[in-house]
């Protein structure tokens, strides 16, 4: 009985989900070119001005966890400018990979780390790129003998003392958001640290409305069951932001995630686990 009632939930989704899984039918399996729509995404820099374009474009690459083409544009701005400091944290950034889905591996963490001594060597041409690069340096720095968890706060910390030294900064605020993500407790049945990094986003999602990373962290901000639907809009909107993006398959993801478990959170009891990405990988891998 118990599970008839499950499958007709999963149907009942799915089934109201249809148009979004249009639009967002499975990710793209190329991991090549920098062409197509990926949403629009401004990180001023001081840089040349070829150098700055293609750091945008980086950034939104980034935003959207699309790893490899994205190091490849942050390798260009430092060939376009190579006195471009932030062109290498940029690749320190791509060399965390997904970092809401596990810690980095070893060659990763030094191939993160030797990126992040070099823009350090190269010396950000202002404060705050200098205070990016030092809080990114918070999560490699000594990490043969710190834990992923300590270096994780450690850098979320320093975010949140960016994003306050430069409120007008919306990549420092999308950039805390994330960190709070990374950084949040998963004991923590409030979720306190996903919706300080909600609140945040959805300010920005207002001014910036086509930002790829604004859009796809919304979506994992709340994706957890009992406030899944507050990140629905931001699902039915990431497909036409980022259409080429290879994560825009999230949309039916979460869409199945907010509808099944706000029809059935009424018959759950205790603790409810966030959705895993076993459970997920038929809707979506990223």
């Amino acid at each position: 009985m118990m599970l008839c009632e499950q499958a007709r939930r999963s149907a009942y989704a799915a089934l109201t989900c249809v148009s979004l899984t249009a639009l967002a039918t499975g990710a793209l399996a190329h991991d090549g070119g920098l062409t197509g729509k990926i949403g629009e995404a401004r990180f001023e820099v001081t840089c040349t001005p070829e150098a700055q374009a293609t750091f945008n474009h980086a950034v939104a690459l980034l935003h959207s966890f699309w790893f490899t083409p994205a190091r490849k544009a942050f390798e260009d701005v430092a060939k376009q400018d190579p006195s471009c400091a932030m062109a290498h944290w940029g690749v320190a950034m791509v060399a965390r990979a997904n970092p809401l889905a596990s810690a980095p591996t070893a060659k990763a963490m030094t191939e993160g780390l030797a990126a992040i001594e070099r823009a350090q060597s190269i010396g950000g041409k202002s404060q705050s790129e200098r205070d990016y690069i030092e809080a990114l340096a918070q999560f490699y720095r000594d990490y043969d003998k710190k834990d992923h968890r300590t270096r994780v706060v450690a850098h979320e910390q320093a975010m949140e003392k960016l994003a306050s030294t430069y409120p007008d900064d919306r990549e420092a605020a999308i950039f805390y958001a994330l960190a709070l993500n990374i950084a949040a407790s998963p004991a923590d049945k409030t979720y306190g640290n996903q919706l300080r990094a909600g609140k945040l986003l959805e300010k920005v999602f207002v001014e910036q409305p086509q930002h790829p990373g604004v859009a796809h962290y919304l979506i994992h901000t709340y994706d957890y069951p009992p406030i899944a639907n507050q990140g629905l809009d931001a699902a039915k909107r990431y497909a036409s932001i980022a259409p080429d993006s290879p994560t825009r398959s999230i949309c039916p993801r979460m869409c199945s995630h907010g509808l099944a478990t706000g029809r059935s959170r009424s018959h759950r009891t205790g603790p409810q686990p966030r959705w895993s990405r076993k459970n997920s990988l038929h809707l979506i891998r990223c």
